[in-house]
C-alpha cells in the first residue's frame, strides 16, 4: 500500500503493479473505489473502437482532446470521435503486441488490420488527465489504406 495525494492507493508488487488496469483507492466514505490508470483507459479505448462502442469512447476523451496522425489532425471530442467512426466502418481488427504505460503516458503497438488494406503496423501515444485522454498521436504508413479508400 503507497500513500497517494494523502490518500491510500493498492497496488501489486513489481511487473504486477504496472500491468493492472485498475488501482484501489479510499473514498471519502472510508469505502474502496476503483479508478483507471492510463494504462487501463488505453485498453478501454482499443476494446472500445474495435468493438464500435463510440459511447464508451466518447467518455474516455477529454472534450479538448487534440489527435494528430497521418491522415488526420483534429481538435475536440466531436472531431475524434468522427475520425473513429470513420475508420471503424473499415476497421476489422487491432492486433496489439505492446503496451507501456509511464505515468499518464501510454505507448499502443498494434496492427491495424482494415478491410480495404493489408495490416499497418501502428504506433499509439496517448496522454491522461483526470482519467480521459487529453492527447493522441499515432503514427504509420498510410499509403496502403489511401489507395484502399481511393477504390
Amino acid at each position: 500500500m503507497q500513500q497517494a495525494h494523502g490518500r491510500r492507493v493498492l497496488v501489486g508488487s513489481g511487473d504486477q503493479a504496472e500491468a493492472g488496469p485498475d488501482r484501489c483507492v479510499d473514498d471519502e466514505d472510508g469505502g474502496m473505489t476503483t479508478t483507471k490508470t492510463a494504462r487501463g483507459i488505453s485498453e478501454t479505448y482499443f476494446a472500445a473502437w474495435q468493438a464500435g462502442d463510440f459511447e464508451t469512447l466518447r467518455g474516455l476523451l477529454a472534450e479538448d482532446v487534440d489527435f494528430v496522425g497521418p491522415l488526420a489532425t483534429v481538435s475536440g471530442v466531436e472531431e475524434a470521435l468522427a475520425g473513429l467512426k470513420g475508420l471503424g466502418q473499415v476497421l476489422e481488427k487491432i492486433e496489439v503486441h505492446a503496451r507501456v504505460a509511464e505515468g499518464d503516458d501510454v505507448i499502443t503497438w498494434f496492427d491495424l488490420h482494415t478491410s480495404i488494406a493489408p495490416p499497418a503496423p501502428t504506433a499509439n501515444w496517448s496522454h491522461v488527465e483526470n482519467g480521459r485522454i487529453t492527447r493522441i498521436r499515432v503514427t504509420f504508413d498510410p499509403r496502403g489504406l489511401l489507395a484502399g479508400f481511393a477504390r
